[in-house]
């Protein structure tokens, strides 16, 4: 292949700075998050896995974009030199295809933290939403490696579009009826729900990105399709940003600072009960900003815990102990 420099191909320069810019930045909240685990002790769970996968799959995608921008990406295809061609058109495929695995895996990823935190029928809600997302992506996905009619496959790219983004307003709504199980102040819940909710900016980003799927059926993709590109990748970052926002509220918690380990939240979501109890800090002051509501079951040796054996007041809330829930890690030590 003949390479093309960046004087040559002034929009494909612009390109790669974009999404090296958003690898980056989903690079440090992906950081953060693990770190967030770390520093209060928590294992890494299916939701974490995911948001790694879709960064993992996203960077593969921003590689072979680079590659691809290197030899003639963002011209008009007839600029591009002859020899580029099919490399061009082979690793443009491979891109995209990573590219929709991105979007699958951050979706999924918040997704699973939300079962977590559901029962009934909000639980199947996102089982559905979870079914609509994998079955018609990974049919999207094969389309990067299957001659189908460029309409056809523009069709059901913008269905499946808007679908997508639809999913991110739903997922990104739920948090406000999930945290009405809460015992939370009112203030806190309103944080954290709009802490949880800024899925939403995915789903408006995905919306942007449907508006430029007719690039599929240009004659000119490798010139028209940098838009797409471009919103495609902001998709996946608004995601995964969106998703560990609620996580990195640790860092600024009092247990960091003190490297305190944190209670174990224990949650009956059925009867709406959930409680925290602190083997560790049984005669710990009571403090206003970190206490929690008392766990209404009894504990293994069969007796009721009062506000008296455990120092906490049994109508106050944490947002710290409910944090815990939110990040999906109830009952993990």
């Amino acid at each position: 292949m003949i390479p093309v420099s960046g004087s040559e191909n002034p929009q494909g320069v612009k390109l790669k700075i974009s999404l090296w810019a958003m690898m980056v930045s989903t690079a440090i909240f992906v950081g953060l998050r693990l770190c967030c685990k770390y520093i209060r002790r928590r294992a890494l769970w299916w939701d974490d896995y995911y948001i790694i996968v879709s960064w993992v799959t996203l960077l593969v995608s921003c590689i072979t974009t680079t590659i691809t921008i290197n030899h003639g990406f963002g011209l008009h295809i007839y600029e591009i030199p002859v020899q580029n061609m099919k490399a061009v058109g082979i690793l443009g495929n491979i891109s995209g295809f990573f590219s929709v695995l991105a979007v699958l895996s951050c979706k999924v990823s918040f997704a699973a933290t939300l079962l977590r935190l559901t029962d009934g029928w909000t639980r199947r809600f996102i089982w559905i939403i979870i079914a609509t997302l994998v079955i018609p992506g990974s049919v999207s996905c094969a389309f990067f490696f299957t001659p189908i009619a460029g309409n056809a496959v523009v069709l059901f790219s913008i269905v499946f579009g808007a679908w997508s983004s639809a999913c991110d307003i739903f997922l990104a709504l739920l948090p406000w009826r999930i945290l009405m199980k809460f015992h939370m102040y009112r203030r806190e819940k309103v944080a954290v729900a709009l802490a949880m909710s800024m899925g939403v900016f995915a789903g408006i980003t995905g919306f942007v990105k449907c508006s430029t799927l007719q690039s599929f059926a240009s004659g000119d993709f490798s010139f028209d399709g940098v838009s797409l590109t471009t919103w495609g990748f902001a998709e996946v970052a608004c995601c995964i940003m969106a998703a560990s926002i609620p996580t990195l509220r640790a860092l600024f918690s009092p247990e960091t600072t003190t490297n305190r380990r944190m209670p174990t939240l224990e949650v009956n979501i059925t009867s709406g009960d959930s409680g925290a109890y602190d083997d560790s800090q049984q005669g710990r002051k009571d403090d206003r900003s970190d206490r929690s509501i008392l766990d209404k079951r009894m504990n293994s040796a069969g007796a009721s815990l009062t506000s008296e054996q455990t120092g906490l007041h049994p109508v106050s809330s944490s947002s710290n102990y409910e944090m815990d829930r939110l990040e999906a890690q109830c009952g993990k030590g």
